[in-house]
């Protein structure tokens, strides 16, 4: 199992994807905008156990976000809400 946060919830820039995970793994980082448009991707390696990734959403603009956490497998993990000001 894998979990998953994200802070701050509300960011003018960055923010921290937290990752924890029983075994190393790769993940699909998507960004989607709330007009379900895909605004942005990342790939993230994950090593066992606690991984900190930040991000920087400084050139999306102002709204509300969701970050879709997938294995690199397409497996679906998480989606956290962001509030980019």
């Amino acid at each position: 199992a894998v979990a998953v946060s994200l802070f701050p919830t509300v960011t003018d820039g960055a923010f921290t994807l937290q990752l924890q995970t029983a075994a190393a793994a790769t993940f699909q980082i998507d960004f989607i905008d709330q007009f379900g448009r895909m605004v942005m991707q990342r790939v993230v390696q994950a090593p066992e156990g606690n991984h900190q990734q930040n991000f920087s959403v400084a050139s999306l603009a102002k709204g509300v976000y969701y970050v879709r956490v997938r294995r690199s497998t397409g497996e679906f993990v998480s989606t956290e809400r962001l509030i980019k000001q």
